[in-house]
């Protein structure tokens, strides 16, 4: 757990926050890609992610925020939480739904693990990996770990967003 805190805290100062902490964890917990949305998206606003082997154009016409992320069936989880998507959608429901036809199906996606932050200073985050169709679900194991590394994922995102406040500050 020593070498996932160090990349969650390290993550703040790198030119592209956590990359190495999102391809860590991705990589040791065998998922195909993992990100942090650090702003949400609306219909008006891209928001602020930051992928790990994972292709979403990050432009005004991403597919996923300008017009599917109001429709993820896996957001709004409890804060500091860690869930899986098939503790909120049956199989079955997903694979009706048009989310999954347009987000999921086309990139072979199938289970997530996620937790929201619900912060302090009124910003919402959220971490998510994602494992493919032909992987297993995530374990009881991989919650338990994304469950220690959820306070100090939210700690570093407060203090990020510290640190971007007094750089535009100054």
């Amino acid at each position: 757990v020593n070498e996932q805190v160090f990349a969650v805290y390290a993550g703040t100062t790198e030119p592209q926050p956590w990359q190495s902490f999102l391809a860590l964890i991705r990589q040791q917990l065998d998922a195909r890609a993992s990100l942090l949305i650090l702003r949400k998206p609306s219909a008006t606003d891209p928001g602020v992610m930051i992928f790990d082997n994972l292709k979403i154009p990050d432009t005004d016409s991403n597919i996923y925020s300008g017009e599917f992320y109001q429709h993820d069936p896996f957001v709004n989880l409890p804060g500091g939480i860690v869930k899986t998507l098939d503790e909120y959608i049956s199989l079955e429901q997903l694979q009706r739904s048009e989310f999954y036809k347009v987000c999921f199906a086309p990139y072979g996606m199938l289970h997530i693990l996620g937790i929201d932050f619900h912060l302090d200073d009124g910003l919402e985050a959220s971490f998510r990996l994602l494992r493919q169709q032909h992987s297993p679900n995530f374990t009881t194991a991989d919650k338990a770990l994304c469950q220690l590394l959820s306070p100090h994922i939210q700690q570093a995102i407060s203090l990020h967003a510290q640190l971007e406040r007094i750089a535009a500050e100054s």
